[in-house]
């Protein structure tokens, strides 16, 4: 196994024994990202502010504490100072590979990401329908309590509420009605099937 620079024989005894503890994964992670990140790069000016961020979190304010804790973690200066570019390398690695798609990716997506909120009356009586939506229009009913009291489906026990949902759950009609819709805009009624 190599990472960077450097090549790792791991004997099949040492495999395993990664294995068993479920760290062969989190390993074979680590190598794969360090390769597909070692052309990226971070400027010297950043490694030292985030060296100084460091050693101001961890309180280290010698050369003497800083040996200290390199000794107790088993490492050697250069290794800490890999460990604390990677997350950056890691930042810039994405943003250069992945940032550029990311919104086409969006868009191609969007449909099924978008979630809906909204409010349903739902009844087979048309003259009904207007006559509600005239009263609630007005400011004479409310909405809710209208929706409890004369929707015939299930949001009826919700109030009329009706969501989360993602928007392509909806009837496509309603959906296109909810996509153009303003928030909190009471809508006419309309057919919908035997609605």
């Amino acid at each position: 196994m190599s990472v960077g620079d450097c090549t790792v024989q791991l004997s099949l005894d040492q495999v395993q024994l990664l294995a068993r503890y479920q760290l062969l994964r989190p390993l074979l992670r680590q190598v794969v990202i360090g390769e597909l990140m070692a052309d990226t790069t971070v400027d010297d000016n950043e490694i030292a502010d985030m060296f100084e961020t460091f050693k101001r979190e961890k309180k280290i304010s010698s050369e003497q504490q800083l040996e200290s804790f390199l000794k107790a973690q088993l490492l050697h200066l250069t290794e800490l100072e890999q460990h604390l570019i990677q997350p950056k390398r890691l930042e810039r690695y994405l943003a250069d590979h992945y940032l550029p798609k990311a919104e086409a990716r969006f868009l191609q997506r969007k449909n099924q990401l978008d979630q809906v909120v909204y409010s349903l009356l739902r009844l087979n009586n048309p003259a009904l329908a207007q006559e509600l939506f005239l009263r609630i229009d007005a400011g004479e009913a409310d909405f809710a309590a209208m929706a409890a009291c004369y929707s015939q489906g299930p949001e009826r026990t919700t109030r009329g509420v009706v969501g989360p949902i993602p928007l392509v759950q909806a009837h496509p009609l309603l959906a296109e009605r909810l996509r153009t819709s303003e928030p909190g805009v009471l809508l006419e009624p309309f057919a919908l099937e035997e609605w």
